[in-house]
């Protein structure tokens, strides 16, 4: 049985190919192709892989393609997973995101820049979740950065999830109240932001770029964490920028009671 020609795939390359300023043809993504990899490239396999005739493209390949075509890796592994293993849009948009375990979003939140600014939401959040997110938090705020914590009427209770999950952060640390807020959403609101984690949604509303998102699902074994595509990321950012305006209200760790 004959492989199926990834013909989207190709199509993906030739015209990411030539809208670069200025065009490259193929004997250029040739020759960047070889320097990068140090494997011989030649034009006429540039040409098989624009018609889609190379199959089985590896993760090593991929990779010299987002570099050379500037083309998205997302997007490779999300074509990829539609024509090559016939996932639909929406299966392989999940298939092509970035994922973090909590520990893993832990240490995401570390590497941000000092002075960051973290929307954050999980009133669902695992026990055995908050020792890293509370961890990921607290060095967010060490660094000067800003934390504002989402809380729906049905969790803001002194047993709630959210009461707990700041009297922890008591026990670590004290705040001056500017820096962790907290925004009350009715329980409708939820839909939109339950399990969002938004980090930097500054850099979306000044137009700087750099923001970064993930969907934090809960499960059995964990905290699930999907990276958000830019268009989900910025959509949100506006529909909550003006939650935060109106409704963060500053926190102040030292009177929550033990």
């Amino acid at each position: 049985m004959p492989k199926q020609e990834l013909v989207r795939f190709g199509e993906l390359l030739t015209r990411a190919r030539e809208n670069q300023k200025p065009r490259m043809n193929q004997t250029q993504a040739a020759s960047r192709l070889t320097a990068l990899t140090g494997k011989t490239f030649t034009q006429s396999r540039v040409a098989l892989l624009e018609g889609g005739k190379i199959t089985d493209p590896k993760p090593e390949l991929i990779r010299a393609l987002v570099t050379v075509y500037g083309i998205p890796f997302r997007d490779f592994i999300k074509i990829l997973a539609e024509e090559k293993y016939g996932l639909t849009p929406g299966q392989a948009q999940i298939a092509a995101m970035s994922r973090l375990d909590a520990e893993g979003l832990s240490a995401w939140m570390k590497q941000l820049p000092d002075g960051q600014s973290v929307w954050f939401t999980a009133p669902r959040l695992l026990r055995s979740a908050y020792d890293s997110v509370l961890a990921g938090i607290s060095s967010v705020l060490e660094r000067g950065g800003e934390v504002v914590v989402w809380v729906s009427e049905s969790d803001s209770g002194a047993k709630s999830n959210t009461h707990r999950f700041l009297l922890m952060l008591r026990y670590r640390h004290k705040y001056d109240g500017t820096v962790l807020r907290t925004a009350l959403i009715d329980d409708l609101e939820v839909a939109l932001l339950t399990d969002y984690v938004i980090a930097n949604p500054l850099g979306v509303l000044t137009g700087t770029g750099n923001s970064e998102g993930w969907l934090a699902f809960v499960r059995q074994e964990g905290l699930l964490c999907l990276e958000m595509p830019k268009d989900m990321l910025e959509e949100q950012v506006i529909k909550t920028e003006a939650l935060v305006r109106t409704r963060a209200k500053p926190v102040d760790i030292s009177l929550i009671p033990r």
